[in-house]
């Protein structure tokens, strides 16, 4: 916790001397096919998430941070190809819901654009096992992961979308319980005690958000642990010639608002120990506030994150030498 805290302190640092970013792009109202697939979502989200998912992977797979990507492979061999696989099919999209329950993060996806015959090609192209039931409404699937094996399926869905979900305990092992046809028809079928159509909080955040990013979110602290600290938190994810980030986030806590602003002088020197291109990039975050509202604003362009992994790449060796020492 320490270091995240002294993280985040480091990133909010020379912004404050700067003008704040220019206002956010909002989208507006949700289309009639976001609504659509909104109504095969639960009610009860603590966050909502959506875009070109496979569009942020192609350009985690192809700028400079595709040597970290690869890495992936090692525990959980196929998962690049996989990847790469979803990258070559076109006009895939997405829209995710995310639960804190007891316990366990449970992310959902409805996708459309892609169908049953494309995921079990590209399953194949990854030598990873599934299997089409006869229906023809219901994909099985396994694939490999460093936290172990993870077993689920994507349920057809009327009108052609898709549907899945994986849970992730908030604890060690954190491996994702199985999932198989009848839990998801399950999910279909609790539907009908409300959608996330009743979450109107997230729903009237998704229309301040720019919904044409590779990738946006929309969350609130209610019902979490933090909920006496957070509120609405929003923003986006976009990969022209590198990494654009927006984040805005409603603090329930003024004092904590003026804390994090008080320390920025502290942390400034921090900044400055850093020095090199990751210096340079902390530099550049541009931070503003309305209110008790932070919005955080940086973009890297693809010869930084070059330099910046350069420069960082003997931290995460030593890392990596630390992880791998056994007690």
């Amino acid at each position: 916790m320490k270091l995240t805290a002294a993280l985040v302190g480091l990133l909010l640092v020379a912004a404050c001397e700067k003008s704040g970013p220019g206002e956010m792009k909002a989208s507006g109202a949700l289309s009639s096919k976001e609504s659509a697939l909104l109504a095969y979502l639960p009610a009860g989200s603590t966050a909502l998430f959506g875009g070109n998912y496979m569009k942020f992977q192609n350009f985690l797979q192809n700028s400079p941070l595709a040597n970290v990507m690869a890495t992936l492979d090692k525990t959980s061999p196929g998962i690049n190809e996989w990847m790469k696989c979803w990258i070559e099919l076109p006009n895939i999209q997405m829209l995710g819901s995310v639960q804190i329950e007891t316990g366990a993060a449970t992310m959902r996806f409805v996708m459309t654009g892609v169908g049953f015959d494309a995921l079990a090609a590209c399953s194949q192209r990854a030598k990873f096992t599934s299997a089409i039931d006869p229906d023809k409404q219901y994909m099985g699937f396994q694939m490999p992961s460093a936290a172990g094996e993870i077993k689920t399926g994507y349920l057809l869905l009327p009108g052609g979308a898709i549907y899945s979900r994986q849970s992730i305990p908030l604890r060690q092992p954190m491996v994702p319980a199985p999932v198989a046809r009848e839990d998801l028809e399950a999910d279909q079928k609790a539907l009908a005690s409300g959608t996330a159509e009743k979450d109107t909080a997230l729903v009237t955040a998704m229309a301040k958000v720019d919904r044409s990013k590779a990738m946006w979110f929309v969350g609130s602290g209610a019902g979490t642990p933090i909920s006496d600290k957070l509120g609405l938190v929003f923003g986006t994810f976009d990969i022209a010639n590198g990494l654009a980030i927006d984040v805005s986030a409603e603090l329930r806590q003024p004092a904590l608002a003026d804390k994090i602003e008080e320390g920025v002088g502290e942390a400034k020197k921090q900044v400055d120990k850093i020095g090199g291109a990751a210096g340079e990039v902390v530099k550049s975050l541009q931070v503003s506030r309305k209110g008790d509202t932070l919005r955080f604003a940086l973009a890297i362009s693809n010869d930084q994150l070059t330099a910046v992994m350069t420069q960082l790449a003997p931290m995460m060796g030593a890392m990596g030498a630390m992880g791998g020492r056994r007690p």
